[in-house]
């Protein structure tokens, strides 16, 4: 699972978890790549990668929750082998 992210102001983590049957949530663990390189003439918003790796066996739920303002532009969820 990667989530591709954007932050106007501090960069914050994304809550991401998990479930079996979409009632209770698990948390999962979650990497977090920043590639800001600086605001430029246009006040660029932050670009952040969240990336877990592992989706554990027999999660069918996918849950992600904001903790701070941003845009989530893209999420890539592969399966299967």
């Amino acid at each position: 699972l990667k989530v591709f992210a954007f932050f106007p102001d501090k960069v914050s983590e994304f809550i991401i978890t998990g479930s079996r049957d979409g009632k209770s949530f698990s948390s999962l663990p979650v990497e977090r790549a920043n590639y800001y390189s600086g605001a430029g003439e246009y006040d660029y918003d932050k670009p952040v990668i969240f990336t877990l790796n592992n989706i554990p066996k027999g999660i069918t739920y996918i849950k992600i929750q904001y903790t701070s303002q941003a845009e989530i532009s893209r999420v890539e969820l592969k399966y299967g082998d």
